[in-house]
Parts: C-alpha cells; structure tokens; sequence
C-alpha cells in the first residue's frame, strides 16, 4: 500500500534540513501504475537524464553541476548563486531548484522561494516542473504559494496505530504527481489536493495511491474506497489491499471468506477458495494466488 503517517514532533524533519550529502531525483513524481526508473529517469524523448549527485541534467539537454567546493551552483557553464549548496534537483523542462546550507531556504532560477521564513524540511519536483514544499512548522507550499492544510500540520512521516496503539501502515507525505498535483495528509488524517480537501467528513484516509493522470485513489478508515470524490466500494468489508493498472482499473482484496477480490465493481472468483495474494502485469491482468497456492488469471486457473 501507499503511505501516510502522523509524527507529533519535527525532530525528523529537522534531521532532514541538515543533512549533508546532495540528494533526490530529477523527477520526484508519484505514479503508482509506472516504475519508479521509468519515471524518473527517461524522459519522452528518449532521452536519458544524468541523476549524479553533482551533476544533473535535463530532458532538454541542460546541464547543471555543483564546483568542487560545493560554493557554486552553475547551468550551462553559468553561475546561478555563489553559496554553500545543500541540494539541488533538475526538472524536465530544465527548471532547477536547490537549498543552500543557510537556513537551509529554498530557491528557483529567480531567487528565494516563499517559506513563510522557514526551514525548507522537504522540496518535490515533478514531470511538469511544478515543485511542492514543506516547512519545519508543517506549512506546504507549491510554486512559492501556501496551500490549505487544514486545522492540523502536515507531517513527513504519518503513521497509522490499531486500536492496540501498533503501527500498523506508513505513508510517505506529502507527494506530486506527474501533472504537478500536491498530495498530502494532515496530522488529522485529512486528504488535501493542492489546497482542497477531498476525503468524506466523516472518515480518516488510511491509504492512497495516484495513476499517471493525477487521480487519487484512496481507502478510510471505514473501508471505504474513492477515486477522488467518487466512491468506488461502500466499505462493506475490509480491505486489505489495492493496485493500479496501467489501463486504468482498480483492483482490491477483501478479507471475506470467498470472492474477496475484485477488479472495479465484479469479483474475480477463485473456486471456492480465498485469495491471498494479487498482482497486474504489464498487459494489465490480474494475476493471484488462491489459499492452495493455485494461480488464476481473471477467473481462469493457469499453470496446470
């Protein structure tokens, strides 16, 4: 499952802030129906993007480096700040964001970002070149305005307890889309979507997952499952599970007896028997294994 979690402290995030070395990717876009590596690393074009620590390139061919003292941070042979860098990330469209080691505070090609003059804990670049930010004191922020989060603060960590005070799910929090969208949870449990919230009054959200357009599936805490603010299953089971194909579908796993597992709104039978596991492959089909540890592709055994 996709992440959450509610940290009452900031301790982590100040972790975070001040560590050293250069990191993240070109692309920080959350896609739950690609590979991360596809994502991330090639571009439309064919091209390949460097991701090197100290060398960054874009899908237009820009190409952005720290020197070796890591004072100066340059594109195309030019210097954008002379300052101790702490990290930097590349965009597609060549956009380049970085933190210096002051503060650390957050920049674009035309100087500060908006923080409210807060720590930057946490900064996400996606396909669109659109970028999302958190602060030390829980304010989110995309493209240098702040966004709606609610009574509550936004976390980097939330994690989910039983009624026994286990942890049960972790979340990572917030996340971008591949269409530059801003997702994230509150410390309330609230789903917010670049400042609107859009989870039912009347549940936490426990568990979400986004496809390539930007839609946001997720699961409350009274099993119910929503495509954004359509309701997908009333929650008269539980669910266990659910996956995103690349065609567009939404599988889930239930933790009934028989027929536990469904694609959209129909069961994928299984016999008699109860499904424990699932999985799409790249043509889309559901591929699961039944409690004998019998295959079955939509409703059909296989390997026998």
């Amino acid at each position: 499952m996709k992440n959450i979690f509610p940290v009452n402290c900031f301790c982590f995030v100040l972790l975070l802030c001040f560590a050293a070395p250069v990191s993240g990717f070109n692309d920080d876009s959350t896609d739950d129906t690609r590979s991360l590596l596809e994502i991330r690393t090639i571009c439309d074009n064919g091209r390949t993007v460097i991701d090197a620590g100290v060398n960054r390139s874009s899908c237009q061919g820009d190409d952005v480096y720290l020197n070796q003292l890591r004072t100066g941070l340059f594109k195309n042979g030019t210097e954008l700040i002379h300052k101790n860098i702490l990290d930097f990330k590349v965009a597609r469209n060549g956009s380049v964001f970085y933190r210096t080691e002051t503060g650390p505070f957050l920049y674009n090609e035309q100087g500060p970002m908006n923080s409210n003059g807060s720590t930057v804990a946490l900064f996400l670049v996606s396909s669109s070149g659109d970028v999302i930010y958190l602060n030390d004191r829980g304010d989110i922020f995309k493209n240098g305005v702040q966004l709606n989060r609610g009574p509550a603060k936004i976390p980097l960590r939330f994690v989910k307890t039983n009624f026994l005070g286990e942890r049960v799910i972790l979340f990572q929090n917030p996340v971008i889309s591949r269409n530059g969208k801003a997702i994230y949870i509150n410390d309330a449990g609230q789903l917010f979507v670049d400042g609107t919230r859009i989870d039912p009054k009347t549940g936490n959200v426990v568990a979400f997952r986004l496809n390539s357009e930007g839609d946001v599936y997720f699961i409350d805490d009274n099993n119910r499952l929503y495509r954004n603010t359509d309701r997908l299953f009333d929650g008269r089971f539980k669910i266990l599970e659910f996956q995103l194909s690349n065609t567009g579908q939404v599988a889930y796993l239930t933790d009934t007896v028989a027929n536990n597992l469904f694609l959209d709104d129909q069961v994928l039978p299984a016999g008699s028997q109860r499904v424990v596991s699932f999985n799409f492959n790249s043509a889309g089909e559901v591929i699961y294994q039944d409690e004998l540890g019998r295959l079955w592709k939509n409703g059909q055994p296989i390997g026998y």
